[in-house]
């Protein structure tokens, strides 16, 4: 009671006076309270209530309502807020029209209060939020739900009160209804209201980009023909299919394929469960359908593999024409059919010493002797040049249903550290009909040097920026970082290394990512990867490991330590901003071009009787193409708050922008600052490779994506005056400190704003970040000048125009003369 009392006695004061600069503050139910005992009324609030139509990105509409059965008092949550349960859950792009419910208790309404806050996931809020917009307008509202995340909308409204007691328009009566309330401060008057109410609806937002799979690749294998489309009569015919899964980043478990054998239109189907391996994303796995399919009789037949619709229902397959993939085959019966196999060179390549290679000549189907069968063979080195071609003739006969074994007349040898011998049948034996002329003509094999050393390794790491600055009353940044490297497989397709290890980044010894990376045997690629970690002062120690655990056994043959080059190590220096940055011409945009050429690689999956992957038929094609970028960096916005823009409702949230205007505040006061940066650039947009369905066939576009980068954390501000005890802000080296509190947007599109640092006020028991002005300053125009570091923007290793970003301005704050009758300045 003694509590209320002391509002009542300054509410009477209050709301007739505007005397005082400091604000008394007040919850909003005993403000309430408060007018019903000023003026002996009873103060009734309106009904709040608003219903919601979304709009998804595909036409179809929902209808959605907030639980008003929930009540905001039932929670006990010290911060007030109430945990709502999704209204809705839409696609990304989706928009949403609120429409007003409400019903006024006195008179009608005249205030509608919106507001839309936004959050990247549903813990992140209210602590983590990222954005928020406040709307006090029109009576509806309309918003696009433009990025994945949760959107939490509110409500409330208003209506005024008016008595003989009470002059002027009335007062406004906001609602103390709702399903949610929260400590927020609003001034009413002179005082600070908290503990506002409001209808609340939360509704989630997913990215358009739903879970697919698909089937990517089918082959068909038979006992005796080997990798075919045409069989003998009484061949077991096996399934050998690829599938994958796009847009998920757990692998799937469990998943499941129809397989359909179809003959003279009779279907036979087979359900086959995969419970050996997971399906993770664009990891092409082929997998071997167990139970074959016996051909009887001769004809044509198709074979399809399907994703089990039963991942449709579950959320993991968007269920579209890649689901389904079939091959045609044929059941020679009589006819006759040719092949070969078993590419061998007699032993291990070495370099500078001859071999003879061989292969074996295989007759299929058919009844028909092949009398002295014809062959080619061709030798390519790591180069591609040819070393040997041979077309000839075996002195002999093939006969039915068996082998032989034929070979070059010559030798040949390699300085290069491998060769891929090719053979195949000499079309000559299609032409007499003599061969059906399908894909088991040809077969591929490459040899490597020291083709038995068994060896990951990891070089050339560097990390893009090399440094970064941070303000002197900064002790870390969390930031960007993208990690450059070379990863190497150093083994033979004979005795091949897994193609999957996984990689390991660790930050001063914590690890900070963890993935499987694809490194095909017998290779070397270059490797990015992108980290968000915080950074601290001084040297920041980044290590990365490949096949850490030695889970995967490594071998050289010189009998080294195969593991000694499974790690590297690098620095991230982190220094301090020490002296403020001059004032340069503004430099603000910089222009490219870039030429980017994309190469389609084409060719038939193979697996040898060993499992051995090969590819037959490669094609090779290249296409290029030239792109202009840009990217900008400059001072957006120089926001500024004080009792002058509260008093005149100036702006949002009496926020100004006064970078090319004035702003304004009374000596003895105190005003507020933001600065904010913006960074732009659209080479985040580039031409992109098409997903690989296979170690034969896959795209690659050079150059690809380019390192993040962030914008510098640190801005300079210059008082262009003398400044002295008047002014509540220490300097240093004639530099008010400025500290980054904010980061909105994607590294493409950000912004970041830039504060006053805290200090101590009100006798140390509380915290700033206002610079206050004291009664004795002299009225007149004051003007700063505001800097950014030289910011080089991307590394996109072409030359660009202006590579050192920078902007410069000067604003101006004019000091108005004290003309209350009684100031409180917080020294």
């Amino acid at each position: 009671m003694k509590k209320l009392l002391i509002f009542f006695v300054a509410i009477m004061v209050l709301l007739p006076s505007q005397i005082f600069a400091e604000e008394v503050g007040v919850k909003y139910n005993d403000y309430l309270r408060l007018l019903e005992q000023r003026y002996n009324i009873k103060v009734k609030t309106p009904t709040i209530n608003f219903t919601g139509t979304i709009t998804t990105p595909d036409g179809k509409k929902i209808n959605v309502n907030p639980n008003k059965g929930v009540k905001a008092d039932n929670f006990s949550r010290k911060d007030g807020i109430t945990d709502l349960e999704l209204a809705a859950e839409v696609p990304v792009n989706s928009s949403i029209t609120l429409k007003d419910l409400s019903v006024p208790a006195n008179g009608k309404l005249t205030s509608w209060d919106w507001q839309l806050f936004y959050s990247k996931n549903e813990k992140g809020f209210p602590l983590d939020r990222t954005e928020k917009e406040v709307v006090t307008s029109r009576q509806d509202k309309t918003y696009k739900f433009d990025k994945p995340g949760v959107y939490y909308l509110h409500l409330n409204v208003a209506d005024k009160i008016k008595t003989k007691k009470i002059k002027g328009d009335g007062v406004e009566i906001y609602s103390n209804q709702g399903n949610w309330h929260y400590k927020s401060i609003r001034p009413v008057g002179e005082l600070k209201i908290e503990d506002w109410y409001f209808l609340s609806m939360k509704v989630k937002v997913t990215d358009n980009e739903k879970p697919d799979m698909m089937i990517t690749k089918l082959d068909l294998v038979g006992d005796q023909s080997g990798n075919s489309k045409s069989f003998k009569t009484g061949e077991n015919i096996r399934l050998i299919y690829t599938p994958n899964i796009v847009n998920k980043k757990e692998c799937l478990d469990n998943h499941s394929y129809i397989i359909s054998f179809i003959k003279d239109g009779k279907t036979v189907k087979f359900n086959q469960d995969i419970t050996s391996s997971k399906l993770c994303e664009n990891k092409l796995i082929p997998l071997k359908f167990p139970n074959p399919i016996r051909s009887t009789e001769e004809g044509s037949g198709k074979v399809c593999v399907e994703v089990n619709q039963r991942h449709t229902k579950a959320g993991d397959n968007i269920a579209n024409e890649n689901d389904k993939k079939c091959i045609d085959f044929d059941i020679t019966g009589g006819k006759n059919d040719m092949g070969v196999s078993n590419i061998s060179i007699g032993g291990k390549l070495k370099k500078n010493q001859a071999f003879r290679p061989t292969m074996n000549l295989n007759h299929i189907s058919g009844n028909k002797k092949i009398q002295n069968p014809r062959f080619i063979i061709e030798v390519k080195d790591e180069n591609g040049r040819t070393i040997l071609q041979e077309r000839k003739s075996h002195s002999g006969i093939l006969n039915p249903n068996t082998s032989i074994s034929v070979s070059t007349n010559g030798t040949t040898s390699t300085s290069t550290n491998k060769v891929v011998v090719c053979g195949r049948v000499d079309p000559y034996h299609t032409r007499v009909n003599e061969n059906m002329a399908n894909s088991n003509d040809s077969a591929c094999k490459e040899f490597r040097i020291d083709g038995n050393n068994k060896n990951y390794a990891i070089n050339n790491l560097k990390v893009i920026p090399s440094s970064l600055k941070i303000s002197k009353d900064s002790g870390s940044i969390r930031t960007f970082a993208t990690l450059n490297m070379n990863l190497v497989n150093d083994s033979s397709q004979n005795d091949p290394l897994p193609n999957n290890p996984i990689l390991r980044v660790y930050v001063n010894n914590r690890l900070v990512k963890q993935e499987n990376v694809n490194i095909a045997p017998g290779s070397t690629k270059p490797y990015s990867i992108t980290i968000f970690e915080t950074f601290h002062a001084n040297n920041n120690f980044i290590r990365v490991t490949i096949n850490e655990d030695r889970r995967i056994p490594e071998k050289l043959l010189n009998n080294a330590d195969p593991y000694r080059d499974n790690a590297t190590d690098t620095n991230l220096n982190v220094g301090k901003l020490e002296a403020c940055q001059e004032c340069l011409t503004p430099n603000r945009k910089s222009y490219w071009s870039e030429r980017f050429t994309t190469t389609t690689y084409t060719g038939t999956y193979y697996e040898d009787h060993y499992g051995y992957p090969y590819c037959l038929n490669s094609n090779t094609r290249s296409t290029s193409t030239n792109k202009g970028f840009e990217e900008e960096y400059y001072i957006d916005k120089v926001l500024f708050r004080s009792k002058v823009t509260k008093d005149n409702n100036l702006g949002n949230n009496s926020w100004i922008d006064i970078k090319n205007a004035t702003g304004k505040v009374k000596a003895g006061y105190g005003f507020e600052l933001k600065i904010i940066t913006r960074y732009k650039t659209n080479r985040n947009i580039y031409p992109k490779a098409t997903p690989s369905r296979d170690w034969c066939n896959y795209q690659e576009v050079t150059p690809q994506s380019v390192a993040p980068v962030n914008q510098p954390t640190t801005i300079s501000l210059r008082p262009n005056f003398t400044m002295d005890n008047n002014w509540t802000m220490n300097i240093d080296e004639n530099c008010m400190p400025m500290v980054n509190t904010e980061t909105n947007g994607q590294w493409y599109n950000s912004t970041m704003v830039f504060e006053p640092a805290l200090r101590r006020s009100v006798n140390n028991k509380s915290t700033t970040r206002k610079i206050y002005i004291s009664p004795r300053t002299q009225s007149g125009d004051y003007s700063f000048t505001v800097a950014t570091p030289n910011f080089k923007g991307l590394d996109v290793g072409v030359p660009k125009t202006n590579n050192d970003k920078h902007d410069c301005i000067r604003f101006t704050i004019r000091v108005l003369a004290q003309d209350d009758i009684k100031t409180h300045v917080i020294q």
